[in-house]
């Protein structure tokens, strides 16, 4: 084998592994997932934006209800990454309270686990919209 073509060999070879090991990489992070479309692997992130009035809220997730009819409230819970959560119109996450309305952008992204894919949901940004209506004062008895 000529010596031009064991360079060519070589190079292809570690270009291979690197992009194999940045592949492995990227993939165990979490942040990213795949899904396999044919022979190759793509990532599957969609985002979208939903609004509400806050029914619960803790440092690690928000649930708000973003529909309600005559016979329920349909809510969600969207979890938050503290380091990575953007507040809009206030000050920080703690300034937020349970009745106040929010427009949260969230991103879905597909998971492999042992068990199969799942989708999974994380809060990007929380924009406050308006604060909570006061509470009617309590009759005197």
């Amino acid at each position: 084998m000529s010596s031009n073509k064991l360079i060519k060999c070589g190079v292809i070879l570690k270009t291979a592994v690197i992009l194999f090991m940045l592949i492995i990489g990227v993939a165990q992070a979490g942040e990213v997932s795949f899904e396999k479309t044919g022979t190759t692997s793509v990532p599957v992130v969609t985002s979208g934006r939903i609004d509400g009035k806050i029914s619960a809220i803790s440092k690690n997730y928000i649930v708000i209800v973003y529909k309600s009819d005559k016979e329920r409230e349909y809510e969600v819970l969207l979890p938050i990454d503290t380091q990575k959560i953007k507040i809009e119109h206030k000050k920080d996450l703690s300034a937020l309270n349970i009745g106040d309305t929010v427009s949260i952008e969230y991103e879905d992204a597909k998971e492999d686990t042992l068990e199969g894919q799942r989708m999974r949901r994380n809060a990007k940004v929380i924009s406050f919209v308006s604060p909570a209506p006061p509470k009617p004062p309590e009759p005197a008895e």
